[in-house]
């Protein structure tokens, strides 16, 4: 009995810190892009300059347009999904060695 409510409390205690990461790293995401705001609206005060802006995206026909510090980049949907597509097989692939790793370590220990 003692060893499922163990089981149970760590499990709660993993649900919880996972969610405390992904908040956290949503607040930081968060914060970056309200900096990159700020100091947007103030480059364009202090220059008095209405064009030039340091963040700006937006979305039309399958093409991402990305302004960063005055460079505008355009980037297609099908390439970030071929490049999404990459690196989840990579991230799937190392994975896949980590769990085999993790049991042939639990194999030997037994």
């Amino acid at each position: 009995m003692g060893a499922r409510l163990e089981r149970l409390k760590r499990e709660k205690l993993r649900r919880k810190i996972k969610r405390k990461k992904r908040l956290t790293v949503l607040l930081t995401i968060l914060i970056l892009f309200i900096g990159i705001k700020i100091v947007n609206q103030s480059f364009v005060e202090l220059l008095q300059v209405e064009n030039e802006k340091l963040f700006e995206y937006s979305y039309f026909n399958g093409i991402y347009k990305i302004q960063l510090m005055g460079n505008i980049y355009n980037i297609e949907k099908s390439d970030i999904d071929m490049y999404y597509r990459k690196c989840r097989a990579i991230v799937l692939k190392y994975v896949d060695q980590i769990k085999d790793l993790i049991a042939k370590f639990k194999d030997d220990r037994v």
